[in-house]
């Protein structure tokens, strides 16, 4: 999604707990799309959060969105730069690998890391 980052990663909330990712001030409807290639593994509502998506980019490498709504579903492709969904207001981005937090600079960064090699165009 294209907006501006308003807190970054290791930022620390009101309530004490630290972010493991960044937050995107997008506003509703706007249009998010994939950051990388990888395989669906979660989309739907979890706990307090409407849109979740988890794309498991392989090796590892995970990227879960706060904030997305999207018809794809568990085991769907995605390649960088698909649409993935849209935004229901501001978007959370938390990239891991091994269940360590990482920069989601990675991504922004279009990283052949979690690219496969793919550079966006």
């Amino acid at each position: 999604v294209v907006a501006p980052v308003v807190e970054g990663m290791g930022a620390v909330s009101d309530s004490g707990i630290r972010s493991r990712g960044i937050t995107l001030k997008s506003y509703a409807g706007a249009e998010v799309r994939a950051p990388a290639d990888g395989t669906i593994s979660f989309s739907g509502p979890f706990r307090r959060h409407d849109g979740v998506v988890i794309i498991d980019h392989g090796r590892g490498w995970l990227t879960l969105m706060t904030g997305v709504r999207t018809h794809l579903r568990k085991g769907d492709r995605v390649r960088i730069g698909d649409p993935l969904g849209r935004a229901l207001g501001p978007v959370g981005v938390e990239l891991s690998t091994n269940g360590t937090p990482v920069s989601a600079a990675l991504i922004a960064g279009s990283s052949q890391i979690v690219s496969n090699g793919r550079k966006s165009g």
